[in-house]
C-alpha cells in the first residue's frame, strides 16, 4: 500500500500579494565581488538531522531564467542579484546548490553601503563554467541561499533574502525545498487553505530532472506593507498523518521606497 506523504509549509500571516515589494527594474545596484569555493563532487543524499538544511533558498518566480556561466574566453563572470540588503555595509553568507547535485558553491560577500539590490559577481573554475555552460540550467535548478551574517557568523536563524539570476520581474517568490523522500509539499499561510507546491520537473517540463538535493518550488506571498520586515514560516514534514520533522525559516523582502 502506498502511503501518502506530504510536506506542509506554514507561513505566518495571510496569503496576500507582494505587488510593489520588490525593487523596481533599473534601480541602482551595489556591485561586489565574492570569492566562492566551488565543488563539482557529488553531494551525498541523506536525511538531514537539522531540517533547515532542506530549505535551499528563495527566488522570484522566474523559472525559465537562464543561469549564465560564461566560458573563460567570453566576457564576464557569473553573477546574481540579492534583494533586501540593509543600507549599511553587510556581509552575506552565500550557498549555491544545483538541484540535481554535482555542483555547489559557498562563501562570504561584503556588500558596500547604499541603496538598491546587491549584484554579487564571482570567479568560477574552467571546469564549472564548461559544465554549467553546456547544461544551461534554469533558475529553479540553481538555488541561491543568502542570509546576512549575524555578529560575524553564518546562522541558520538569520532571515533569508531573495536572490535572482536575472532581474526580478514577479511579485511571487518561490521557496525551494528538498525532502522528496518524505513526500509532496503543501503550503499554508496562517489559517488559510493549504496550497500544493509543484515539482520543479513539472514546472520546467523536464521529466528526467532528478532530485539529488531539492525538487519542489513553493509560492510565498507577502503584503507590500510587510516589506523590510522579517516574516516567519514553518516547514513540516509528514508521513501520512505523522509529522517526521520541521524547520522554522525566516525571510525578508525589500521595499521599493
Amino acid at each position: 500500500m502506498n502511503i501518502r506523504r506530504r510536506i506542509v509549509v506554514i507561513a505566518a500571516g495571510a496569503a496576500l500579494s507582494l505587488a510593489g515589494a520588490l525593487p523596481l527594474l533599473g534601480q541602482t545596484e551595489r556591485v561586489t565581488y565574492a570569492k566562492l569555493q566551488e565543488s563539482l563532487s557529488p553531494i551525498p543524499i541523506s536525511q538531514p538531522t537539522d531540517m533547515t538544511e532542506a530549505v535551499f533558498g528563495i527566488m522570484p518566480n522566474d523559472p525559465l531564467q537562464w543561469v549564465d556561466y560564461p566560458l573563460r574566453h567570453e566576457r564576464g563572470d557569473p553573477s546574481f542579484l540579492v534583494y533586501g540588503v540593509d543600507r549599511d555595509t553587510t556581509n552575506l553568507c552565500i550557498r549555491i546548490t544545483r538541484a540535481q547535485a554535482g555542483y555547489s558553491a559557498g562563501g562570504i560577500a561584503s556588500v558596500p553601503s547604499g541603496a538598491g539590490p546587491a549584484r554579487v559577481r564571482f570567479q568560477s573554475s574552467p571546469e564549472a563554467r564548461l559544465l554549467l555552460h553546456s547544461l544551461r540550467p534554469t533558475a529553479f535548478e540553481m538555488a541561491i541561499h543568502v542570509t546576512p551574517q549575524d555578529h560575524g557568523r553564518c546562522s541558520t536563524t538569520s532571515p533569508m533574502l531573495s536572490a535572482s539570476w536575472g532581474d526580478a520581474q514577479s511579485g511571487t517568490q518561490m521557496l525551494l525545498v528538498g525532502g522528496m523522500a518524505t513526500g509532496s509539499p503543501l503550503i499554508r499561510f496562517g489559517s488559510g487553505d493549504m496550497q500544493s507546491c509543484r515539482l520543479i520537473s513539472q514546472i520546467l517540463q523536464k521529466p528526467d530532472l532528478g532530485a539529488g538535493n531539492y525538487a519542489y518550488a513553493c509560492p510565498i506571498q507577502v503584503r507590500a506593507d510587510q516589506c523590510g520586515r522579517v516574516t516567519s514560516a514553518r516547514v513540516l514534514w509528514f508521513e501520512g498523518s505523522r509529522m517526521e520533522g520541521k524547520a522554522d525559516v525566516r525571510f525578508k523582502f525589500p521595499c521599493t521606497k
